[in-house]
């Protein structure tokens, strides 16, 4: 029985410390994944109060919308439904300032990066501007997703929070 209990005190004690392992490996490519968000220069920007039609194409939907500027109310613009401003208003924050301290110049295969189909492409436009991001593969190395900007041939990671912003059902845009 002495010799079970030694057993399984040794078993907790190995336990804790794999627990507290991950728990810091976690911690630590959190604080990377954000310093490089917050680092690196400026390689995509969105200034949300000013957007006047937004599309959002996944794997699995396809989305478009309409902003009313005066009133800040967004509608589907197939349907003139009216949708979430207020879940709108998120997701575009996160196109607010993206930084990136890897940036890859002049690809001209985006297969490797998962741009040649990417898994989601976001377009809007105010004024006369028309701007795209385009979403592709994650990079497990890095912990963030390749993307590109308005069709150019440079590749850079972002942040998580971007695609995960966009990963969205209908009904999540539904003004409820």
């Amino acid at each position: 029985m002495k010799a079970l209990k030694k057993q399984l005190y040794i078993l907790f004690a190995l336990c804790g410390l794999a627990l507290l392992f991950f728990v810091l490996l976690f911690v630590s490519d959190y604080r990377a994944q954000e310093a490089a968000s917050a680092s690196g220069e400026i390689v995509f920007n969105c200034n949300p109060g000013l957007v006047t039609d937004l599309q959002i194409v996944t794997e699995k939907e396809s989305f478009a919308f309409v902003h009313d500027t005066g009133n800040d109310s967004w509608t589907f613009a197939d349907t003139e439904e009216a949708a979430n401003a207020l879940r709108l208003a998120q997701m575009l924050a996160e196109l607010r300032e993206i930084r990136s301290d890897t940036v890859t110049e002049a690809v001209t295969d985006l297969a490797p990066y998962g741009l040649d189909t990417p898994s989601v492409k976001i377009s809007f436009s105010y004024g006369d501007a028309s701007h795209t991001l385009e979403i592709g593969d994650y990079s497990a190395n890095a912990h963030r997703y390749y993307a590109r900007a308005n069709g150019e041939s440079r590749v850079f990671l972002i942040s998580t929070a971007v695609k995960t912003a966009f990963d969205v059902t209908e009904a999540e845009l539904m003004n409820n």
